[in-house]
């Protein structure tokens, strides 16, 4: 399966989670809390422990309603982000792009810094 390929079987599975149009998808491990910010704070927590490890988001789903908090994360990491919106409207894919690759060009050279701690393609 290629990437391209990956990418929208998991849009596909998205998708069909959010339209309940295929009741065998659901969480894999329920909260027992079902407060959204609860839900929102442990997936920035999530990230935050992975960018300690400079483990950086690379084409990772996360809820849209996360973007302004994610955006702080990566700029206290020194990272900018780069977001993809065509998952859908509650969902963006973001990778993180630390900024010392940005000296060496190991980015999409087709993206560009906006100013405003993420890159537009």
């Amino acid at each position: 399966m290629t990437i391209q390929e990956d990418r929208e079987h998991f849009y596909k599975v998205i998708s069909d989670y959010e339209d309940r149009k295929d009741p065998s998808w659901g969480m894999v491990m329920p909260f027992l809390n079902d407060d959204e910010l609860y839900v929102l704070g442990f997936e920035a927590g999530k990230i935050w422990q992975m960018c300690d490890r400079r483990d950086f988001p690379d084409h990772m789903l996360v809820h849209a309603k996360n973007v302004d908090q994610l955006i702080l994360i990566a700029n206290h990491f020194n990272c900018l982000t780069y977001w993809d919106d065509t998952a859908s409207e509650e969902w963006k894919e973001v990778t993180f792009i630390y900024k010392s690759k940005l000296l060496t060009k190991e980015f999409n050279g087709n993206q560009r810094y906006n100013g405003g701690g993420t890159i537009d393609s």
